[in-house]
């Protein structure tokens, strides 16, 4: 909260931290367990003032969050997600005989050393990734299939005034390996509209480009100065009104691409894990969770010990919101 607060619209950037203290997250099961693996970033994107106050990346080693994973599937845990500041560049301070440390050895040691049942990755640049890196998927069916790939943009010029590593053609050459090595993964994203000297072209390539890689969702974020990064000083800053009518333009895009996805997913089985369980209007308890593809779900006929489990379903509808899905009693969980 002290750096969430430091680093608001107007506020000085906090100085950096060098703490190598990892905070581990209460181990409720009717949650999934979030690790911290890594922290800082060496980047500097432009926009970004996060880089500014967490300081330069550390990471912890690969045996130290193997046995925390150990510690949270014994607690009961379903499902893992590793997250980090600048979770590819994992690693960056670490060495080993063999060489180099990378995400994917952490992944991959996790999976084989482990018996946790769901393994989920979040929000990852798209870059400083192996070349081998989608294998993992080919390799590792408990690795789940989505990714949060931040863009910013569809257009590599503002990329480039944004000090982005993640051309567009780049960025989508991944999107398309990654859905070769697993069919059925899904690609969320965060998007930036209004950035400094945005023109109408360059805002209709962010738009062609989201079309072309079709995200399952995504964030949408009117550009706003924060004091200390360079692109507060960039000229030519888009006006509110426009900004504001490209957020809803980008907005209804890729809602209308969530409901495609959603809708593919009718009359297919999910596997979700349970986070909550709500009642409807009539008084009917409603199962509340993620499907493999971090889909939501709603599962009419829930048991209140499905909390914190891993429960099959099989979809009947979607609305624009969810997938709406009925206990598959007869199929266990992979």
């Amino acid at each position: 909260p002290i750096v969430l607060e430091q680093i608001a619209p107007g506020a000085a950037p906090a100085a950096a931290m060098d703490t190598t203290t990892f905070e581990r997250h209460p181990t409720d099961r009717r949650r999934r367990a979030f690790i911290k693996v890594q922290d800082g970033c060496r980047n500097r994107c432009s926009f970004c003032v996060v880089t500014l106050a967490r300081g330069n990346e550390r990471s912890r080693t690969v045996a130290e969050v193997v046995e925390e994973v150990h510690q949270l599937v014994a607690a009961g845990r379903e499902e893992v997600v590793l997250t980090g500041v600048h979770l590819g560049g994992y690693g960056s301070d670490l060495s080993s005989t063999a060489g180099p440390v990378h995400l994917s050895h952490l992944m991959r040691a996790i999976l084989q050393d482990t018996d946790v049942k769901r393994l989920r990755v979040g929000s990852l640049e798209p870059w400083d990734l192996p070349p081998d890196f989608e294998r993992l998927w080919l390799d590792h069916p408990r690795l789940m299939p989505h990714l949060h790939l931040p863009a910013q943009s569809g257009s590599a010029s503002v990329l480039r005034r944004m000090r982005r590593r993640n051309p567009p053609d780049r960025y989508h050459a991944l999107v398309e390996r990654l859905r070769a090595a697993r069919p059925r993964m899904q690609i969320t994203t965060d998007l930036i509209v209004g950035f400094p000297g945005e023109t109408a072209d360059e805002f209709e390539e962010t738009c062609a480009f989201v079309d072309r890689v079709g995200f399952s969702d995504a964030h949408v974020f009117v550009w706003s100065p924060r004091t200390g990064t360079r692109a507060a000083t960039l000229p030519d800053r888009v006006d509110k009104a426009t900004a504001k009518r490209r957020s809803a333009t980008l907005h209804q895009k890729v809602r209308a691409h969530r409901a495609r996805v959603l809708g593919t997913r009718v009359g297919a089985s999910a596997a979700v894990l349970v986070e909550r369980i709500r009642s409807t209007a009539e008084g009917a308890p409603v199962a509340m969770g993620y499907s493999e593809e971090y889909l939501p779900v709603r599962i009419l006929g829930a048991s209140p010990d499905w909390l914190g489990t891993v429960v099959c379903a099989q979809v009947q509808s979607a609305d624009y919101d969810a997938l709406w899905a009925a206990p598959d009693l007869l199929r266990a969980p992979a």
